[in-house]
């Protein structure tokens, strides 16, 4: 009999924190899974890890492969698992023991393809957290492709999808190693509806080394491969959601600038700013305009993560819903 939802993970050198990560699996309260791990060529003690579970009779389908990157493994993942949903889970994130039994009842309406949640981001090794939505954008729910576009905030730890949505499409690229989740998931929020629990069911490590603290060239490049891709594969997107992709490249400029200081070229960053500040006034551009004149941006990065963590926060941000 096939799983109702198979769970991909993909595992490179994950030693560390794997353990703690398939226990959060095995505790899930909704039980008709399987696991699809790719081990990505992994030289530390992660396959024992791995074979420890197997040994416990766990629905386990382990797939070891020389290193392909992350897209590829996704990919590898995609095609060994045989459930009608697909949920994914990074190495080094925890599942709260009802994430799966508090989301796969949202896919009731057929025409919601991706189901996500909230997500408590947590300091390693300290026991401060703060949910996505408190600092970002209020969670969304129906058709939300113009909002993502806006202002993109999913990880996929949280993340499930109706595995007849990746029927006749692309899945991960393999060429991108920072945005090959956001590649894939704008492009199935252009075709289906979205569908969210208002609750934190994982729990998403911040970590110094995460890929996640700092801008990078790859992650400016990726995006800008983006927008090529979404014009090709939805040309209409151009005038649909012309105020939206504005603010896509915006964030990219913001990028570029955060690069800029980040090889000290401050005085190029500061104008870049300003710039983008006299365009929108959004207050955190004059932020990073103040703080460059005294910190490396590294510094300002630990800065920031401190502020987050340290501040108090309100549980949630105003839940909206949209065209749904």
């Amino acid at each position: 009999m096939k799983p109702t939802v198979s769970i991909n993970l993909c595992c490179y050198n994950s030693e560390k924190y794997l353990h703690e990560t398939l226990q959060s699996i095995v505790n899930q309260t909704y039980k008709e899974w399987e696991l699809v791990i790719i081990n990505d060529g992994s030289s530390d003690s992660t396959e024992s890890i791995i074979l420890e579970f197997i040994n416990q009779g766990y629905p386990l389908i382990y797939h070891y492969q020389e290193n392909r990157g992350l897209g590829a493994s996704r990919n590898e993942a995609i095609k060994l698992s045989q459930g009608e949903y697909i949920a994914f889970i990074d190495h080094d994130d925890i599942w709260l023991p009802q994430k799966l039994e508090k989301q796969i009842p949202l896919f009731i309406d057929p025409q919601v393809g991706l189901v996500y949640c909230d997500a408590l981001h947590f300091l390693d090794r300290t026991k401060f957290t703060y949910s996505t939505y408190d600092l970002g954008p209020p969670a969304c729910r129906g058709n939300i492709f113009g909002n993502l576009l806006t202002n993109y905030g999913l990880t996929l730890s949280t993340i499930v999808i109706r595995r007849s949505v990746l029927d006749g499409i692309p899945w991960f690229p393999v060429e991108m190693v920072m945005a090959e989740e956001m590649d894939l998931i704008l492009r199935i929020a252009y075709s289906w509806k979205i569908d969210y629990v208002l609750e934190p069911l994982v729990k998403y490590r911040i970590y110094e080394g995460n890929t996640a603290v700092k801008a990078t060239e790859s992650e400016y490049q990726e995006r800008e491969e983006i927008l090529k891709r979404l014009v090709s594969f939805f040309p209409s997107i151009a005038n649909e959601y012309k105020r939206e992709l504005a603010h896509f490249r915006e964030k990219n400029t913001l990028i570029q600038t955060h690069l800029l200081w980040q090889r000290n070229e401050r005085v190029k960053a500061r104008k870049t700013y300003l710039k983008l500040f006299r365009a929108n006034r959004k207050w955190k551009l004059l932020v990073f305009f103040i703080f460059s004149y005294f910190y490396s941006f590294e510094q300002f990065h630990k800065l920031k993560v401190k502020i987050k963590y340290w501040v108090p926060k309100p549980l949630y941000n105003t839940y909206r819903r949209v065209n749904f």
